[in-house]
């Protein structure tokens, strides 16, 4: 058998595959062969029928040549794939050149693969990370949150400021609409905590006791128009489904739509409305004294400094954790902006039909079905399927962009498949051959060693990405490669930018993260 690849464009090849004579008759025979095992021919016992009477069982010797024929193409097919190093984005387009009828097979294969695509300044790239350093303010804030759940409301006579607990009778009328006018009696709300009612926070900071608001706003009015104005001016739940705009692919998160927060139909218009809100009241939050008395007695712990201290390490564990999730993402972000080639549709879509079957799963797990997860979601349908898309497009850059420095590195995986292969082979009782074989005849062993391969080039990355934060320190890759639940005796920043201050003087209290400091928890 000869196989000829042809090259036709950037992500298209041409396989040329010729089979001679005798390959193709053994695969008639073999065929025969199944037949007498397996058919059942009225008048004769398994393994006993003429092969005239099997071919006439199956439609004659054509029909048998031509059956015979799709298991030969299939396994030549396969057999160029693996000879090629080339991974099929399509089912190939076959094409029978010679010998649909008799003599030696001449067929063509063509399929779309992956382009081969630039990441020219990859071995420069650079990533920036937010902050780790804990503020005081920070602290403060954090205790302040807590302060607050014990705060008692006090009546005020100044003027309304954010964080004031106002009660406010409010008057809505529509300009240009049939919904009728609505009103609010006693209407309580804290300031800043959005009110339902559009622009109400702006105007009414800054009112004293006794003012009359006056203001127009618009809203979006859908053709569900009272059900429009009862999100807009009622505390209207939405349930949670298990997609949040937070979460993300294997490495990408899911594209956010610039688009999702317009009106989905387009008969969404503007609707104008007049606003009037009377000031009745106003209160204000005052907070408890932060004293070592106070914090024993609503806190675990027994002092403000203990508090202080525990409140400072908690932030700045998180602020650990989330630079460490943060980073694969970045710099997978920073990689993806060097690929200036187009995926093409084919492993968009690929990629878009993953991650449709990953949302499936875990709205099955989930037990919900995607009718109950749109209904409780603030997005329509087409805008999440839009975001999935979105997020398939920056897949599909990734994947390219990893190939490609896999490629540029010369990252062998053959060890690492061999051991892959081996625990597979011990789960199932079978021989490292067996399995090798089964996975190369299945064609699956080329993706096997890409995603090995694409593993490899990531961990490459973010061991060799130029990584600062927001202060323009630079970062150590090692620690943000940690695990959370490791022990972190390495420096966050980068040994070459530290100072020659000890690590061991830094005690438990100083958890602020400064240029040359060590991380202790």
């Amino acid at each position: 058998m000869s196989i000829t690849p042809e090259i036709l464009d950037d992500h298209r090849i041409k396989f040329i595959i010729d089979v001679d004579e005798a390959k193709l008759g053994n695969a008639i025979d073999s065929f025969i062969h199944e037949l007498q095992r397996t058919a059942n021919i009225k008048g004769f016992r398994p393994g006993k029928a003429p092969r005239a009477v099997l071919e006439a069982h199956v439609g004659g010797s054509g029909a048998l040549r031509a059956q015979a024929m799709e298991k030969v193409i299939s396994d030549a097919y396969i057999e160029a794939l693996n000879e090629s190093s080339v991974e099929p984005l399509s089912d190939p387009q076959i094409e029978i050149i010679e010998g649909k009828d008799s003599g030696p097979l001449k067929f063509e294969a063509t399929i779309v693969v992956r382009p081969n695509v630039s990441v020219a300044g990859y071995r420069g790239l650079e990533v920036v990370l937010p902050g780790m350093e804990v503020t005081e303010e920070e602290v403060n804030a954090a205790i302040d949150r807590v302060r607050k759940q014990w705060a008692e409301l006090s009546p005020k006579d100044g003027e309304v400021a954010e964080g004031d607990v106002v009660t406010l009778d409010v008057s809505v009328s529509y300009s240009g609409s049939d919904l009728s006018d609505t009103s609010f009696d006693d209407y309580v709300y804290e300031v800043g905590k959005n009110s339902g009612i559009p622009d109400l926070d702006k105007h009414i900071i800054g009112a004293t006791k006794g003012s009359v608001v006056y203001y127009s706003a618009s809203i979006e009015e859908s053709e569900d128009s009272d059900a429009e104005r009862e999100n807009h001016l009622g505390d209207k739940d939405v349930p949670d489904g298990p997609y949040t705009e937070e979460e993300d692919g294997p490495t990408e998160g899911i594209e956010v739509d610039e688009d999702r927060d317009k009106p989905a139909g387009e008969d969404a218009q503007a609707l104008s409305l007049e606003v009037k809100a009377v000031v009745k009241d106003i209160e204000e939050s005052v907070l408890p004294e932060l004293t070592d008395e106070w914090v024993q007695g609503a806190t675990e712990y027994q002092d403000v400094e203990s508090m202080r201290v525990d409140v400072r390490n908690r932030l700045a564990r998180y602020k650990k954790s989330s630079v460490r999730s943060l980073f694969p993402r970045q710099a997978l972000n920073a990689l993806n902006d060097l690929v200036k080639e187009e995926p093409p549709a084919e492993l968009i879509e690929a990629e878009f039909g993953r991650a449709i079957a990953d949302f499936s799963k875990r709205l099955e797990e989930a037990k919900m079905t995607w009718e109950q997860f749109l209904e409780g979601s603030e997005n329509d349908g087409n805008s999440f399927i839009g975001r999935l898309h979105g997020s398939a497009v920056v897949s599909a850059k990734t994947d390219l962009a990893l190939r490609a420095i896999a490629d540029a590195e010369a990252i062998d995986v053959d060890d690492d498949l061999d051991d892959l292969l081996s625990q597979v082979a011990k789960r199932s009782n079978k021989s490292l051959s067996e399995v090798r074989e089964h996975y190369e005849h299945s064609g699956q062993l080329l993706s096997m060693r890409s995603e090995l391969r694409k593993e490899k080039a990531l961990d490459w990355l973010l061991h060799n990405v130029h990584v600062k934060d927001s202060s323009d320190n630079e970062l150590d890759n090692e620690f943000l490669l940690l695990s959370d639940d490791s022990h972190d005796d390495d420096s966050v920043y980068d040994s070459e930018s530290a100072d020659d201050s000890d690590p061991a003087s830094t005690s438990e209290e100083e958890v602020a993260i400064e240029d040359g400091d060590s991380v202790d928890e």
